[in-house]
């Protein structure tokens, strides 16, 4: 399918290596430089929305990137079909087809074990993957505002309490409480976002052309998420000397930094119920 590639040497990068790697910049890609993230609640309200308004901007920036029809009518194991997808697009759906089942081909039977191979979670890759993810959104939304050295805002949640400080009309938007859905109130442009390929059955199929609205009830998700980590849960994985052991799966020794982290393993032991980052994710949002 794929008859040509790119290699890029030195610090270049890029499917043509028409670009510099992280950390370089200039003609020749020989400059250095660094981002810096800053505290979201350091930025000012002008900062705040500037960064809504290059991400929102995403959605109407053709992609240099396709992204695939994966339904019903399409086998993307032996006839890929490719959709044009915006940018903001392009990103929603690398994270979902990173963590869905991996194409295998078979007979059909999506549902079966042998095809949940996630590449982005439960294993070794999980922190690799989600900072290099984070990386390429700075540089997507860099090239739409003309600004090589944009960088998200770090959230310092680590209180242990059910405060989304992201969650707010001045930035990501707050929740219409008193809407049924918990849809984002229609004050914010983010009202207008949209989820790609929201998980409806087992066969995780995904239509490029139907969306589903945003939808957030902080600190009100699921007995399993319904407050933030506490600097004590933190610490206990920040304090682990071994990143991952063998065989690097959810079944994996839990005393390691990876499964701590990715919330397989608690300081009590071994969970049933996903903690840790499920904890940030799925307290400060429910999709």
């Amino acid at each position: 399918m794929i008859q040509f590639a790119c290699e890029c040497y030195g610090n270049y990068a890029g499917y043509m290596c028409q670009e510099c790697r992280e950390g370089f910049r200039g003609d020749n890609c020989t400059v250095k430089f660094t981002k810096l993230r800053r505290n979201l609640n350091t930025l000012s309200l002008m900062e705040k929305q500037y960064i809504v308004r290059v991400m929102n901007a995403a959605r109407y920036v053709q992609s240099d990137y396709v992204i695939q029809n994966m339904t019903y009518s399409s086998d993307p194991s032996r006839d890929p079909q490719f959709v044009n997808a915006s940018v903001f697009d392009y990103l929603a759906f690398l994270h979902y087809y990173a963590s869905r089942m991996t194409n295998l081909g078979g007979n059909g039977k999506c549902e079966n074990a042998t095809y949940r191979m996630d590449c982005a979670h439960r294993g070794s890759n999980f922190p690799l993957w989600h900072r290099y993810y984070m990386i390429l959104w700075e540089r997507e939304m860099g090239k739409i505002a003309g600004n090589s050295t944009f960088s998200f805002p770090y959230w310092d949640w680590v209180d242990g309490g059910t405060t989304c400080e992201l969650c707010t009309d001045e930035f990501l938007g707050a929740t219409n409480v008193s809407d049924a859905d918990k849809r984002i109130r229609t004050t914010n442009v983010i009202s207008t976002w949209y989820v790609l390929c929201y998980i409806l059955n087992e066969c995780e199929t995904c239509d490029p052309g139907i969306s589903f609205a945003l939808v957030r009830y902080p600190g009100n998700n699921t007995d399993e998420a319904a407050r933030l980590p506490t600097a004590q849960e933190v610490d206990s994985f920040m304090a682990l000397d071994t990143y991952d052991y063998p065989d690097f799966v959810v079944s994996s020794r839990p005393t390691s930094f990876r499964a701590r982290i990715e919330g397989y393993s608690t300081i009590h032991g071994p969970t049933a119920k996903l903690k840790m980052h499920n904890l940030v994710q799925d307290s400060s949002n429910a999709f």
